[in-house]
């Protein structure tokens, strides 16, 4: 668990993309669970299932979660024996129509256990969330004792400190994720330790309130779609621009590598023989983004960090193609000599999605963007529309 002073440490630059300081996923401890009486159906608890909407990811820590079920053993067993008193105190009351119900209401719950209300609540709650269920970082376990005996927090200086553990091990285990996977982590919980123990370190933000962390998500998550619609913008004017150096880079590669793609042709042979082909070149004419209906090119930002953005696009690349077709002969002359066959010529299309990250001199703006270079593309090919329509394969032995 890092515990360097955040005054100290130079923190990270990130575009608001994701959540507050690009937060990626939250965390709950156990005592916010507390504070709405261990009612898994009440809000806010009920909108940590919906955080994938915002394509946040939910974390349990093991120790959080056995911490979790426990509390929830005690209080339903405890709410179990209050129901059911009261149901035989409504023999004093009921009628017979009421006490039927009673009766059958009783009989039901003489066959659950606290145990089991938990287990079947606790399953109910994580199955509509589908959380990232962490195994303890045990390896950080010569941290967590220096943290102990320097009583660094979430330790406190006096008192009960070995309750502490439980809290100790969450974090370095929500820290260990937070590094892996190069995000932030939102936890919500209403200890003052853990609070300063997040304020210490460089991946975990603390939050005393959950309303107010899930309003924060929800309010970055408003601002992540507004920043990436300006840049989808930005990239959509540079993709139209043909003096545009970053469309420029764009249509180099795919000139320099549509020849080594796997590119299918249509033809029909005059004669409806068997004839063999091979595509022998490929020229690019030109390349237009593909627009929705909408008239805009389809771009769509994956990411983007103030070293970096990711997007892809959908671009149709008008091509001449050269092709040689050649009749197939069984028997002894089992090759068709396609290398001597004579070029056909056809224009037509194809279609491509490319994947594209982008790497700028100095932070990432809208001034840095149209400069950037192309760290890495990706290119896929979505369609090939090129007819050679009708043919005459060559054979050996025929002349023009």
């Amino acid at each position: 668990m890092n515990t360097r002073n955040r005054a100290t440490t130079p923190q990270p630059t990130h575009l608001p993309l994701n959540s507050p300081g690009d937060v990626g996923a939250i965390a709950v401890d156990t005592n916010v669970y507390k504070e709405y009486g261990f009612r898994l159906r009440a809000q806010p608890l009920l909108e940590l299932t919906q955080l994938k909407e915002l394509e946040i990811r939910w974390l349990v820590p093991e120790f959080w979660e056995r911490e979790l079920q426990r509390h929830l053993v005690t209080v339903h067993s405890e709410r179990l024996s209050v129901l059911r008193r009261d149901l035989q105190k409504a023999r004093d009351w009921a009628d017979k129509t009421q006490w039927t119900h009673t009766e059958e209401l009783g009989a039901a719950l003489s066959r659950e256990t606290g145990e089991a209300v938990a287990r079947r609540l606790l399953a109910e709650h994580f199955a509509a969330g589908d959380p990232v269920r962490l195994k303890t970082a045990w390896a950080s376990g010569p941290t967590v004792m220096n943290a102990y005996f320097a009583s660094q927090d979430p330790f406190e200086p006096s008192g009960p400190k070995k309750s502490e553990f439980p809290d100790a091990f969450a974090l370095v285990t929500l820290e260990e994720w937070a590094l892996k996977n190069d995000k932030k982590v939102l936890v919500v919980t209403r200890d003052a330790g853990c609070l300063r123990a997040c304020a210490a370190s460089d991946v975990l933000v603390g939050a005393a309130s959950l309303t107010e962390a899930l309003g924060a998500l929800r309010k970055a998550d408003a601002s992540r779609k507004a920043v990436i619609e300006e840049y989808e913008h930005l990239l959509a004017r540079e993709l139209r621009s043909e003096v545009s150096e970053l469309r420029k880079g764009i249509d180099a590669a795919i000139e320099s590598r549509l020849p080594d793609m796997e590119l299918e042709i249509e033809f029909d042979e005059a004669s409806g023989r068997d004839c063999d082909h091979e595509l022998a070149d490929i020229r690019v004419d030109r390349i237009d983004p593909i627009e929705s209906r909408s008239g805009r090119p389809q771009i769509r930002v994956f990411t983007a960090t103030v070293g970096d953005l990711s997007f892809v696009c959908e671009l149709r690349v008008h091509v001449e193609a050269q092709a040689r077709f050649a009749r197939i002969f069984s028997g002894s002359r089992s090759s068709t000599q396609l290398d001597n066959a004579p070029e056909e010529l056809a224009d037509g299309t194809v279609d491509i999605e490319a994947i594209i990250t982008l790497q700028p001199a100095g932070a990432l703006s809208a001034r840095t963007l149209p400069h950037a270079n192309i760290r890495r593309i990706e290119l896929q090919v979505h369609d090939v529309n090129i007819d050679f329509g009708t043919i005459e394969a060559w054979e050996p032995g025929y002349e023009e």
